[in-house]
C-alpha cells in the first residue's frame, strides 16, 4: 500500500482516499518498463478534485480521440500521463518504456473499480464555468482548504467553508483574470460565507486588486 506524503498526503485526505497502490503494470506490447501508481477515492467528486491537483501545470489534456483513457486525461509529453477512470486516479511514468503506452493504460483502465448510485456523480461546480474564454487547463476543483491554497487559491482557506461541505472551482480566462465559483449546502451558508469574503476583500483592499463578487442562491462568484 503506497502513502503519499505531505502536502499531497493532507490535500487527497480532504479528497476522501481510501488507498493508494503502485501496481506492477505487465505491458501488453513492447519493452520497457510502465511505473504506475494508483488512488482509489470514496466517490467520484473526490476523484475528480485529486485528479485536477495531481496533473502537472505543464500537461495538457487529452479532451478526445484514441489517445484518451478514461473519464479524464492529461500528459506532459515526456512520458508521464494521468487519467481519472471513476473513482480512480492512476499516474503512469512512461519515461523508460521503449514505446507507445496508450494501449497498456487502456487495458490498465478496464480493471480497475467500477462504481455506481450517488457516489458515482460528477460534481455539478465545474460544469458552471462559463464556457467562453476558459482556458481549460487553469481548471482546479478543491474540496479543502490545503487543496484550494495548495492550486493557487486567493482567499484564505479558513474563510470559505469546506467545514460546511462548500466546494470550490477556479479558472482563468484568455484575456486575464481569474474566476472563482464557491458552492454551498444552503443560500445562508453561502450568505454567510459571501459576506466574509467580502470583508476579507475589503481588509486587503488595493492588494488584492480590481474584485467583484456576486451570489445567486448556494452560488458564489469571485473574479
Amino acid at each position: 500500500c503506497f502513502q503519499p506524503e505531505g502536502q499531497a498526503a493532507e490535500v487527497l485526505k480532504e479528497d476522501g482516499l481510501n488507498r493508494g497502490d503502485t501496481i506492477p503494470s505487465q505491458r501488453t506490447q513492447g519493452a520497457g518498463t510502465l511505473d504506475v501508481t494508483a488512488f482509489q477515492f470514496g466517490d467520484v467528486t473526490g476523484a475528480v478534485s485529486a485528479f485536477t491537483y495531481l496533473r502537472k501545470p505543464e500537461s495538457r489534456l487529452v479532451l478526445s480521440g484514441n489517445g484518451k483513457i478514461g473519464s479524464e486525461m492529461a500528459s506532459s509529453g515526456a512520458g508521464d500521463f494521468i487519467f481519472r477512470s471513476g473513482i480512480t486516479v492512476v499516474i503512469a511514468d512512461a519515461s523508460k518504456a521503449g514505446a507507445s503506452v496508450v494501449n497498456d493504460l487502456r487495458s490498465l483502465e478496464t480493471t480497475l473499480p467500477k462504481i455506481g448510485g450517488t457516489k458515482a456523480q460528477s460534481p455539478l461546480l465545474p460544469t458552471l464555468l462559463p464556457a467562453k474564454g476558459l482556458e481549460v487547463e487553469s481548471v482546479r476543483y478543491a474540496l479543502g482548504p490545503v487543496g484550494y491554497q495548495a492550486m493557487g487559491g486567493v482567499l484564505p482557506g479558513a474563510i470559505i467553508g469546506f467545514d460546511k461541505s462548500a466546494e470550490v472551482v477556479m479558472a482563468k480566462y484568455k484575456g486575464g483574470g481569474m474566476l472563482t465559483l464557491l458552492l454551498y449546502p444552503t443560500p445562508q451558508i453561502a450568505g454567510n460565507h459571501g459576506r466574509a469574503i467580502v470583508a476579507e476583500m475589503n481588509r486587503q483592499g488595493a492588494a488584492a486588486g480590481t474584485v467583484k463578487l456576486r451570489r445567486e442562491g448556494t452560488l458564489v462568484s469571485m473574479t
